[in-house]
């Protein structure tokens, strides 16, 4: 499709929606305040239905949609891998490397603040390296 064809149904369709909501609020808002034999009252359905109608048409995009979504969930059932959750030793393993690669993080930054303050002291004396910190 076009952008031009996509602009003019774009343009349409908001054309559309704003007639229809201009005359649902004319007949839910202004309409009970018109006299009965006016002839504006010919336009529109009796009023009861400003409420029955958008009920029906709500209930109805409600069924289409979630047909729509049943039918999705159908028919990929068989072509996705389910999700299986992990062990408890595989979680654990997991979690223990997590922390084993912290921890070689956190000791790498750890060597690397005590080298810059023994270059400012220029005394390694004072701040001696460890290997068993934690």
């Amino acid at each position: 499709m076009s952008p031009a064809f996509d602009r003019n149904l774009g343009i349409f369709l908001t054309t559309i929606g704003i007639i229809a909501f201009m005359y649902y609020t004319f007949w839910l808002i202004f309409l009970p305040f018109i006299d009965k034999d006016m002839f504006i009252q010919n336009f529109f359905p009796h009023y009861e239905y400003a409420f029955i109608a958008p009920m029906y048409i709500t209930l109805l995009l409600l069924i289409i949609g979630s047909t729509f979504i049943a039918l999705v969930f159908i028919k990929s059932k068989g072509q996705t891998n389910p999700v299986v959750p992990p062990t408890t030793g595989e979680f654990l393993w997991y979690l223990d490397n997590i922390v084993k690669e912290s921890k070689d993080e956190f000791k790498k930054e750890l060597k690397k603040i005590r080298k810059n303050k023994m270059l400012q002291n220029q005394d390694s004396s004072k701040i001696p390296i460890k290997n068993n910190d934690f």
